[in-house]
């Protein structure tokens, strides 16, 4: 089984917590098994010693073994928002078995669409609307579904996306009303670098085992793969359907910046 190890410098023994105690806890799921845990104690990345971290089948045949050597390693990068050092902890990936989206699926996947990614593999991207919802009786006693309280953050940013391609669409819809020669080349929807990427990660978090660090590592994200993801979230192709695009000609781009 090919995948990514983590090593975690002057850790030992196994525990989940080891993940969360480096902002690695995205990298668990509920559902998800625990990684394979072995002591290093010389040698490793960083030259000290540690804990080793890898999800494993059990399969002798196909798992890495659990020594840093069979690894390429890599030093986490700082998140000076949470306010986490640089090399804390190392990614390792076995030269010889590059890393898939089957190496990484989630046992519990979420209802979306397959977008190739920037390593030429198709990776599943869930739709906002098929995240799990609850139906419960609101104060004023009438039923109401609500996406549940896990993914609010996710669903509340995907209708801001939502919103903003809506927003185009409306100024294509009027455009289409203009002289020719005051008419705009496309209606643009802007996506900044970082709202962009971060809410990509998320959404494909929500399928894999990856986060920030990983999807970094492994080079997953260009313009055109963030433009993609962002459509598949929002059900873009329903936007537009919904909005009968066939009545205007003027297109809606989708500039990362």
């Amino acid at each position: 089984m090919a995948g990514y190890a983590i090593y975690i410098p002057n850790r030992f023994g196994g525990g989940d917590d080891h993940l969360a105690s480096v902002g690695l806890e995205q990298l668990r799921a509920l559902g998800d098994a625990s990684p394979d845990a072995s002591d290093v104690l010389a040698g490793g990345p960083d030259g000290g010693s540690g804990v080793l971290l890898a999800w494993r089948t059990g399969d002798p045949a196909s798992d890495p073994p659990m020594t840093p050597e069979a690894f390429d390693w890599s030093p986490a990068k700082p998140d000076p928002e949470r306010n986490l050092e640089a090399a804390r902890f190392y990614i390792g990936i076995d030269p010889l078995r590059p890393v898939t989206p089957k190496d990484l699926v989630r046992q519990q996947q979420m209802a979306g669409e397959f977008v190739g990614l920037r390593d030429g593999n198709g990776w599943r991207v869930p739709q906002a609307r098929f995240l799990p919802h609850t139906c419960d009786l609101n104060d004023e006693g009438v039923v109401e579904r609500r996406v549940d309280a896990r993914y609010e953050t996710f669903w509340q940013r995907s209708r801001q996306h939502a919103a903003a391609f809506f927003e185009a669409l409306d100024l294509a819809d009027y455009a289409q009303h203009l002289p020719e020669n005051q008419r705009p080349e496309a209606a643009e929807v802007t996506l900044s670098v970082e709202d962009g990427w971060r809410y990509c990660v998320d959404a494909l978090a929500f399928n894999y085992r990856v986060n920030a660090d990983i999807v970094s590592y492994l080079k997953l994200f260009d313009d055109t793969a963030i433009v993609a993801v962002v459509g598949v979230t929002i059900s873009y192709p329903s936007i537009l359907e919904m909005r009968d695009q066939k009545k205007t000609e003027l297109p809606v781009s989708v500039p990362v910046g």
